[in-house]
């Protein structure tokens, strides 16, 4: 459970980067918009040569495309990221769940046999027998999670293998 703690953290602090990146390449992309802007008044109003202005807009629009693309990459890390980290946080709430379903499990058979006593007879007092109702609530909800949990889980590698192939 700690290596599956440590990787949701870990994943956790790359989408922070990622964001960061992101708004970073947002920034310089509005910047090399408004030099583009710039450089067709320049091309208009200057007494440069046009040429100046023709190359500086090359190399701006450069820079965009960059941008653009980074940006674009940016958006496809942080996708398979945050689907990664929804997948490690469904294999926590399994193992969570099924952590708890054995110790309720557990608990049940505790009660019933300190009910039961040597004699073993099936009848449970009231307080027991709703004890026991309870739990076995709590043990279907359960199940019900795990199946859910991994009905989803089949669903991403479906996913994921469509995305991949």
């Amino acid at each position: 459970m700690q290596e599956l703690d440590r990787r949701i953290a870990s994943l956790k602090l790359r989408l922070a980067e990622i964001e960061a990146c992101e708004q970073s390449f947002r920034a310089l992309r509005h910047q090399y918009r408004q030099q583009l802007r710039r450089a067709v008044d320049i091309a208009i109003w200057a007494e440069h040569p046009l040429d100046v202005a023709l190359a500086a807009a090359d190399e701006v629009r450069g820079r965009l495309d960059a941008a653009e693309r980074s940006l674009d990459h940016l958006r496809r890390i942080r996708a398979r990221a945050e689907d990664e980290l929804r997948t490690l946080r469904l294999t926590r709430s399994v193992d969570d769940a099924k952590r708890q379903l054995a110790d309720l499990q557990r608990r049940r058979r505790e009660l019933v046999a300190a009910v039961d006593g040597p004699t073993g007879t099936p009848d449970l007092p009231s307080d027991a027998a709703g004890t026991v109702r309870q739990i076995d609530a709590e043990i279907d909800r359960l199940h019900r999670l795990i199946e859910e949990a991994s009905e989803e889980a089949a669903r991403h590698i479906a996913r994921a293998q469509a995305d991949d192939g």
